[in-house]
């Protein structure tokens, strides 16, 4: 089964869409139990670094984010659920209490877009 992360943000009904699409047992959930016990675990991301970790910390899952790493549980952050990942944001001032990468999330300009 692949654990869907719930923290009212990302894009969490496509990515669960996708993969039902390709025959998968997916859950959509941020019971810690259901997510410690997946096969592989899925953070989707959508939104702002600091909305996000408001949200991640307040239903208790950034410890849950931890153990799933440690475990050697498959792990897939989409986009902002990998920089989720990261030691900070210059986007913003909060961060992961307690982190697996040491990078930053900084600020990118891309061409013929604009600057996020």
């Amino acid at each position: 089964m692949i654990a869907i992360i719930d923290y009212d943000a990302g894009n969490i009904k496509s990515v669960e869409k996708a993969l039902q699409k390709l025959g998968q047992d997916v859950v959509i959930t941020r019971e810690k139990e259901q997510i410690l016990a997946a096969d592989k675990v899925i953070l989707p991301g959508v939104g702002a670094f600091g909305d996000a970790m408001k949200n991640l910390n307040e239903y208790g899952l950034v410890e849950v984010i931890h153990q799933v790493v440690e475990k050697r549980i498959p792990f897939l952050g989409i986009c902002l659920g990998l920089q989720l990942l990261f030691e900070k944001s210059d986007v913003t001032a909060q961060t992961m209490v307690r982190t697996h990468f040491s990078m930053t999330q900084r600020r990118a300009c891309l061409p013929r877009l604009s600057c996020f």
